[in-house]
């Protein structure tokens, strides 16, 4: 009886043998398989950030591009604030006078355009009064003119026309610009 039982678990032994060198076998298989597939995720996962940076870089070149674009496109333009708002105003002719009365240029200016940025508001009672001059030159003569008059004294303010990020930039550069500028006037 117990060489019976003992023949018994000698066979189950073996086929416990067997199938865990099956098994084992199986199992080095599917660790080897997983081993490539981990080195094709890191491929692949390698090549995805490198087309990420490459959208990146893409994408950076066409913001600067159309800005750029968009800034050349703006660089003819004066932007004037402080103009008094009137329902019925002329545009092109407040800001001839404009610039002969509070700039003193006397040249006729040649225009493009002339308008409003926006319409009167509670909060912005004379809008921005934005102008394309056709003359680059006199464009830069108002600018230098306009940086001449003090924001205190009649309350207006000459500046180039500028896409809202570059804007945006700026200020950040000088927070707060006219606080600066009148700084250096009295340290003067």
């Amino acid at each position: 009886e117990f060489s019976t039982l003992g023949k018994k678990l000698t066979e189950k032994l073996d086929i416990l043998d067997t199938k865990v060198v099956d098994i084992s076998a199986e199992i080095g298989t599917l660790r080897r398989r997983v081993n490539d597939l981990e080195t094709t995720a890191g491929f692949q996962s390698d090549e995805v950030t490198q087309l990420r940076r490459a959208l990146e870089q893409e994408r950076r070149e066409r913001v600067r591009a159309n800005l750029v674009a968009e800034r050349y496109s703006m660089k003819s333009d004066v932007i004037v604030r402080g103009l008094t708002w009137n329902k019925n105003e002329d545009s092109v002719q407040v800001f001839r006078d404009f610039v002969s009365r509070e700039l003193n240029l006397r040249e006729p200016t040649p225009l493009v355009a002339v308008h409003r940025l926006s319409r009167p508001t509670q909060a912005r009672p004379n809008p921005p009064m934005l102008a394309r001059l056709v003359n680059f030159h006199q464009r830069n003569a108002i600018l230098r003119a306009g940086r001449k008059l003090r924001r205190g004294d009649n309350g207006f303010v000459v500046h180039e026309h500028l896409p809202r990020p570059l804007q945006e930039a700026r200020g950040k550069l000088v927070p707060d610009r006219d606080a600066e500028m009148s700084k250096a006037k009295d340290n003067r």
